[in-house]
């Protein structure tokens, strides 16, 4: 877990990052800072288990997103204003629901794959995001941003495509080894 503030972006973020060839860690957060302050971020150069947001303190903005394949997700809650955290735990304290209304969908999702499927969880308000999307809140309203994590996969170059899935299974499996 790490936090940087950069030209008035704070930055907090979990996992592995690895962006436009740099080593993991510092540098590939920076860069990815550099390009989120132009508007110019290259998602298909953006690898790894990551979840990540940037507090923008000028326009208080809140943009956030996680790796393509959705591995270390950030949840949200939906009701009126949208708070965001990287534990399911946390945001059901954050939102101080007396009543918390089960998603029957979610609870059946786990039980048949051992896990909730797309942006389900155990609780109806309480969603998660998905891979492959990029979330904003501002003006306490939540906008969920066109895909962004594309891979143009040509039927000639399939093995560079799974060279691009080995890469993220490698750095997943490096994250769950390091916690042990």
């Amino acid at each position: 877990m790490g936090i940087c503030i950069v030209n008035d972006i704070q930055v907090n973020y979990k996992g592995v990052i690895i962006y436009k060839n740099n080593s993991v860690g510092d540098a590939s957060v920076y860069s990815l800072t550099d390009d989120f302050n132009t508007n110019r971020i290259d998602f298909s150069e953006l690898f790894g288990c990551f979840s990540i947001n940037f507090n923008n303190l000028k326009d208080n903005s809140v943009t956030f997103f996680c790796d393509n394949m959705g591995y270390m997700p950030i949840y949200y809650n939906t009701k009126s204003s949208p708070i965001f955290s990287d534990s399911l735990i946390d945001i059901v304290e954050k939102t101080k629901q007396t009543k918390i209304d089960l998603d029957w969908n979610g609870v059946f999702s786990f039980l048949e794959f051992g896990f909730c499927c797309s942006d389900l969880t155990f609780f109806k308000n309480i969603k998660k995001c998905s891979g492959n999307y990029m979330y904003i809140i501002k003006n306490n309203s939540l906008n969920i941003v066109e895909k962004k994590f594309t891979y143009s996969v040509n039927i000639n170059d399939i093995d560079s495509y799974v060279e691009q899935l080995k890469k993220n299974y490698f750095l997943l499996k490096m994250k769950n080894y390091c916690l042990i």
